[in-house]
Parts: C-alpha cells; sequence; structure tokens
C-alpha cells in the first residue's frame, strides 16, 4: 500500500464495504477487517522532546523459562531512580486485578444462531463451522453481548487461544446435553466498545490474551506489511505502518465511548485519562492471559471456570516461517520470519520516541502480569503448580503424537486446502482436536 493512500473513509474488503465513523484525525471501523482495526489519517511528523519515563516494571517480572519472545523496554528506566519518577509511576495508581472465579454452566451456553455460522456437513468430524456472513456488523450487538467473548488482538497468538475457548464451548455444550453442538462466542479482532453493555450474571465471559507491546508489533509488521502486503522491511516502513499502533492495546480494550478514547492517538494525552482507561480494561475483562505466559494463564483459566483440564490442551495455529490462510483473499502466505531484525529497526525500538509510542501499553501489560500473579496466589500457589505440571506433561504428549497431525488450512508447502480437509473446529484454530480429546482422556483430565 502506498503512502499516498492511507487517509481513508471508506474501505473496500472482501466482505464489502466497510463504514467509518470520523472524529477529528481518528477513523475508527464500523466492521473490522484484515488489515487494522484502526487507522489514523497521517499528519506531519513531529519529534517527541519529552518523555515521561516510566517504572514499567512489574514486581515479578516474567518468568525467564517462558519469556523468549519477551523484549526488554525498559532499559532507560534502569538509571531513573529517583523518588519523583517513583512516585510519578503509572502502576503505583494501578491495583492489579485478581480474576474472580467464574464456575460455567448451561446458563452462558448460547445455541448458535442458524443464519451465524454453518456447520460443514463434508467433514467426517462435522467441524470446522464457518460464518454464513461477516458476524460483526454493528446492527447485530446481540453477538457481543452474550456467551463467550474473546477481545482479541492481532498478532498475539489469538488463534490458539482461540482454539482453547473453541474446545470449552464445544465441550461445555455435550457436558450439559443442551442440544446443540457448541455454544455461541465470539473469537475475532473486535472492539472493546461493541462489548459494552454486554450479559452479565454468568451469561457472558469477556477475555483477552496480551503480548509483550514491541514483539507483538514487529510481528504484526514481518506478517501483515512484509509478508501479505509484499512491503520491504524498512525502517521508513516499519515507521510508517507502526505508528498508526500508538496505544494499540488502550484502544482495542477500553469500553469508553469514542469520544473519550479520542485523546488515545494523541502525543501529549492526559496521564490521568490513560490511567483511567487501564483501569477500565482491567475492571471490564473477566480475564486478561499473558502469550509470554501461556500455559499460566491457560492453567489460571482453568481453575477459574472450574472446566476439565482436558478441555485447556492446544496446538499451535502459527509460527514464523510457515503458511497462514487467515486472510483468506491472499490465500497461503508464507510469514517471513522476524527474528534477524535489521539494525536500523533494532535501533529504533530502543529509541526513547518508540518507548513513548507503547509506553501505555506496556503500562497494562505488566499490570496484567501483575494481576495475573495475584490471580495465582488467590487460586492457591501449590493447587496451581500442580495443575501446571499435569498441564505442561500433556503438552508434551499433544506435542508428539498431535502436532504432526494437525490438518490446518495451509499445507507445509503452501498449498490451500477446503474447510472439510482440515481437522480444525474454526479456520486454523482448535486444529487435532480429536487427538487432543485422546490424548486429554488417556491422560484423565477430564475428571
Amino acid at each position: 500500500m502506498s503512502h499516498s493512500n492511507k487517509m481513508l473513509l471508506l474501505f473496500l474488503g472482501t466482505s464489502g464495504l466497510l463504514i467509518f465513523q470520523l472524529s477529528s484525525d481518528l477513523l475508527l471501523p464500523m466492521n473490522n477487517s484484515h488489515r487494522m482495526e484502526t487507522f489514523v489519517e497521517k499528519g506531519p511528523s513531529t519529534t517527541t522532546t519529552t518523555i515521561i519515563e516510566l517504572q514499567q516494571q512489574s514486581s515479578q517480572s516474567l518468568p525467564r523459562s517462558q519469556d523468549q519472545f519477551f523484549v526488554q523496554n525498559n532499559n532507560n528506566n534502569k538509571n531513573n531512580t529517583s523518588d519523583e519518577s517513583k512516585t510519578n509511576s503509572p502502576l503505583l495508581q494501578i491495583k492489579p486485578r485478581i480474576w474472580k472465579r467464574f464456575p460455567l454452566n448451561e446458563s452462558i451456553c448460547f445455541p448458535l444462531p442458524p443464519n451465524k455460522f454453518r456447520f460443514d456437513k463434508n467433514s467426517k468430524t462435522g467441524f470446522p463451522f464457518t460464518p454464513t456472513y461477516r458476524h460483526k456488523n454493528v446492527d447485530r450487538p446481540e453477538f457481543y453481548h452474550r456467551g463467550f467473548l474473546f477481545n482479541k488482538p492481532m498478532k498475539v497468538g489469538g488463534s490458539t487461544a482461540t482454539g482453547v475457548l473453541l474446545r470449552i464451548a464445544k465441550d461445555l455444550a455435550e457436558r450439559y446435553d443442551t442440544g446443540h453442538r457448541m455454544c455461541d462466542g465470539i473469537y475475532d479482532h473486535s472492539l472493546g466498545r461493541r462489548f459494552k453493555g454486554r450479559k452479565m450474571g454468568g451469561q457472558s465471559f469477556l477475555m483477552s490474551l496480551l503480548r509483550d507491546p514491541t514483539r507483538r508489533s514487529i510481528s504484526y509488521f514481518y506478517h501483515i506489511i512484509v509478508s501479505r502486503e509484499k512491503e520491504e522491511p524498512t525502517l521508513e516502513n516499519f515507521v510508517w505502518e507502526i505508528e498508526d499502533l500508538r496505544n494499540y492495546y488502550i484502544r482495542k480494550h477500553t469500553t469508553e465511548s469514542l469520544q473519550l478514547a479520542q485523546p488515545l492517538t494523541d502525543r501529549n494525552h492526559d496521564d490521568a485519562t490513560m490511567i483511567s482507561m487501564v483501569n477500565n480494561i482491567l475492571d471490564g475483562h473477566d480475564f486478561i492471559a499473558l502469550t509470554e505466559r501461556f500455559d499460566e494463564s491457560m492453567v489460571a483459566l482453568q481453575m477459574i471456570l472450574d472446566v476439565p483440564l482436558g478441555d485447556m490442551l492446544y496446538v499451535k495455529a502459527k509460527s514464523n516461517g510457515g503458511y497462514d490462510g487467515g486472510g483468506s483473499e491472499y490465500g497461503c502466505v508464507y510469514i517471513q520470519p522476524s527474528n534477524n531484525l535489521p539494525q536500523d529497526i533494532q535501533q529504533y525500538i530502543e529509541s526513547d520516541e518508540w518507548k513513548d509510542i507503547v509506553k501505555w501499553d506496556n503500562v497494562l501489560f505488566n499490570a496484567v502480569n501483575q494481576s495475573l500473579d495475584a490471580t495465582i496466589d488467590s487460586l492457591g500457589r501449590s493447587a496451581f503448580e500442580h495443575q501446571l505440571k499435569r498441564f505442561q506433561h500433556a503438552q508434551k504428549v499433544v506435542s508428539e503424537r498431535c502436532n504432526d497431525k494437525a490438518i490446518f488450512p495451509c499445507s507445509k508447502t503452501g498449498e490451500h486446502r477446503e474447510s472439510w480437509e482440515t481437522n480444525c473446529l474454526f479456520r486454523d484454530a482448535g486444529c487435532r482436536f480429536p487427538c487432543l480429546d485422546e490424548v486429554a482422556h488417556e491422560l484423565k483430565l477430564y475428571n
């Protein structure tokens, strides 16, 4: 996409015409696309002259054993130990949440509307199910107010997490003999404000998944811009594309109105407003997982929902160097690896300018990290560690027995498969689920 085409009011995608709401320099799509949840009109480039140094490190840092994707973006804070900087730290004004227990029962299991999904009759298992229309239309808000609601950011491992949630939804429908094959839910790249007004009292469960903001941005750049759109991985292209994602997590997850969200794209946003947004996000979700602590997150979620550990088993949906068919209009696209960044991009993500772009997303990320620790302590550290050990053993069995048998929408050589030829629950999510069920039964994870 050329730079001259970045100023958009309407966007024509494979799902039809997308209508945008316009408010000053912020454009929010009324319908979602593969491209981006928010489009920002480009203005003249400016230089940030003042940076608020943030004490962004969690009191308990991410475990190094599960931290292979984590990028340390806060080296500039090591020498910033003045009393003033500690007093002004946003994390000191954000209290970690304890995600409350939410035992599932039939009250959350709504049937899939017949005009929303259809199951593939050609498949031996009856799955996957495929949308019969773009169910993200704003004229059907009821779909965002009930059942399993996954507010899925881009490039966080969301398809893998979707597979877990789909297995829970499938097994719950069977467990309570509901008469339908899967409980209803939303598993797409939605905006948080669409979940405002959702049903409470056990009739909806809203969760999300966060990844280190810098690694997520790099993954987005290589997956969408370099691999799908065939742009060169240059610093100029990176800066141009990624500037649109300032405060990406905050904008995506807040349930506030468009007018209140407006400051989120400004460089000179008010700290009090941003802190309020972070607190709103933490309060508005029933659970937020972390990519870097995925196994821990899944075990904590299992204990919160009080579902069998077998429901949580997964096969990873995507990886660097593989083919992706998630953006169906692109076919099967080879995903360029992002592990060897050009030197100028590496230097840029270590700069103050970059830290300013992701600083509030880092605040939310670290607050969620602390909240996960607090939740584990609340659930009982000893019981959690026992479940985690069982889960990780089961995942080793899955890796040995199921991973190579997963049939994704794209083959290892880039050939596209029809949906009925896969063994996934939905697109590339929940693949090889019959094997996962076998492992769960064998290891008595449904007991």
